[in-house]
């Protein structure tokens, strides 16, 4: 039976890997050959972006059963304190938000370009704390509330999108970008947890699987049409710099939390366990003093 789970969950894993990298595939084909670009959308009958789209919820949906078939993921050092993984993610996070504060503020295209601005370099300096606490072991009592005003970037960031009206407001380049955005907020909800001591790893696992699926999706997108031309804007390239940042932090969360090295066991326990089974023992062979009273009368 543990051998068949295991199969069916390697079996899971092996899917998403390949429904992620055919979503990749199939959508980098679909803007090359049908994509108008004076619509800012697919071309009227494209199956492509169809076929890609679905691969990306086929792969979410794997990535989800693969997440809570996966056993153990309890003991798994947590990966806000994995000793290498979690510097990486948190320096990669760091640059996405970093890149994305600055052409915000250089397009200046809204009223909400200064607030998402403002969001967004906190969300810098909630990565650089994080990078801090895991390198020098120091922890910051402010940490998890500095990274719920990270969650309310994601979510200003994804107002900022939604209310742009120079764009069509269901253009697969802004679709794409808010549900890869909803998924980051949820994934750093998640990660909070590990901070609150409220942790579910299981559902932080299929969060992330999530959040790359959405990626791989939006990304090809975002860049397509901002580095060719089509919808030359900064301010959408901040978007997709900050998803180009957060695909292989995703990555390394997923692996770390898959293959990461193991929390020891408290064993603290285990010596006085043993001393009661002594006295236990020593309770069975010495005679008490009711037993000894008992024999005198009896004699």
């Amino acid at each position: 039976m543990n051998t068949t789970h295991k199969k069916v969950e390697r079996t899971l894993w092996l899917s998403f890997a390949v429904l992620l990298i055919a979503t990749l595939a199939l959508q980098m084909i679909a803007l090359l050959f049908e994509y108008d670009a004076r619509e800012n959308y697919f071309a009227i009958g494209a199956k492509l972006p169809i076929f890609s789209a679905l691969c990306a919820v086929l792969c979410g949906l794997c990535g989800i059963a693969a997440a809570f078939l996966t056993k153990g993921r309890e003991q798994v050092i947590a990966p806000v304190d994995a000793p290498i993984c979690n510097p990486v993610c948190c320096g990669l996070s760091a640059m996405g938000f970093l890149c994305a504060t600055a052409l915000i503020l250089i397009a200046d295209r809204s009223a909400f370009s200064l607030p998402t601005a403002i969001f967004l370099l906190l969300g810098f300096v909630y990565s650089i704390l994080m990078l801090v606490r895991s390198v020098l072991s120091r922890s910051f009592s402010a940490l998890p509330w500095l990274g719920m005003i990270t969650v309310i970037a994601t979510i200003v960031m994804n107002a900022y999108y939604y209310f742009d009206s120079t764009v069509e407001m269901n253009a697969p380049v802004k679709v794409c970008m808010q549900i890869s955005l909803l998924f980051f907020m949820l994934s750093l909800v998640s990660e909070l947890r590990y901070l609150f001591d409220a942790a579910q790893p299981r559902m932080y696992l299929a969060l992330h699987a999530c959040l790359l699926a959405s990626i791989a999706l939006a990304l090809p997108t975002l860049l397509f049409v901002v580095l060719t031309g089509r919808l030359a804007r900064l301010d959408y390239l901040a978007g997709g710099l900050l998803l180009l940042f957060l695909l292989p932090s995703a990555v390394l969360r997923i692996l770390c939390m898959l293959f990461g090295a193991k929390t020891e066991p408290i064993q603290a326990c285990e010596e006085p366990a043993a001393q009661n089974d002594l006295t236990d023992s020593d309770a069975e062979t010495e005679p008490t003093d009711d037993t000894i009273d008992i024999d005198k009368e009896e004699y």
